[in-house]
């Protein structure tokens, strides 16, 4: 008798832990995490300093909106640098892609009419899907700022779970391309992580019904 009671006691304690545990997990904050990419041979090379991926690199810092918990963590950003060859960008989007499993991939450098300008080509090839929305508006948004805009090669699509952005080389039209699509890409990185519950809100939100209602239906809305 006194064999079982100690086993039943031990396996009380067991599940337990596993629920602390559990409930720690639950309270820990998610950060998300991106990757930058510099794409360009001179800065490759140093003989250039690259003023693009530290811009991108703070405007994203400075979003709270990526991650949960209270206060939301900030996302974790990661960086390097790659001259404009499509083997050596195809290679460090597959590693942060496939190896490091970030949400979010932020190519700043090479869309351009330029014979070394390869992002696009380099980018197209590795995406499960595009993502026309998010050129349509940073089109538009640079338009509105200048003409020449309309020389830019810019892709967005999905590789896996990650999104992935090809953005202009200037730092100041980097910036901008990004600000003008931040207020989209936490429902997204949301919609391709699989997290139900802020995307059903988050539609509810949208469309005026309560949360649970939409859990059936949650994909009845603009996109």
């Amino acid at each position: 008798v006194c064999v079982c009671v100690c086993e039943g006691e031990k396996s009380r304690r067991r599940t337990r832990r596993k629920r602390n545990r559990k409930k720690k997990k639950k309270k820990k904050k998610k950060e998300m995490r991106a990757a930058i990419i510099t794409v360009s041979d001179s800065c490759f090379a140093q003989e250039a300093e690259d003023r693009s991926g530290p811009a991108l690199e703070a405007l994203l810092q400075q979003q709270q909106q990526f991650a949960e918990g209270t206060p939301p963590a900030r996302p974790e950003v990661l960086r390097t640098v790659v001259p404009d060859e499509v083997g050596a960008i195809q290679a460090a989007v597959k590693r942060w892609v496939d190896e490091e499993k970030v949400a979010l991939v932020l190519c700043t450098g090479g869309t351009g009419f330029a014979a070394r300008d390869v992002t696009p080509e380099a980018l197209l090839p590795l995406l499960d899907k595009q993502a026309p929305g998010l050129v349509a508006r940073m089109l538009g948004e640079s338009l509105q700022i200048t003409p020449m805009a309309m020389l830019s090669r810019s892709v967005a699509g999905i590789r896996g779970s990650t999104l992935v952005v090809a953005l202009p080389g200037s730092a100041k039209a980097a910036t901008e391309c990004l600000q003008s699509i931040l207020v989209a890409l936490p429902h997204a990185l949301d919609l391709l992580a699989g997290r139900k519950q802020p995307v059903a809100a988050l539609h509810a939100a949208m469309q005026g019904t309560p949360s649970q209602q939409q859990e059936s239906h949650s994909h009845h809305h603009h996109h």
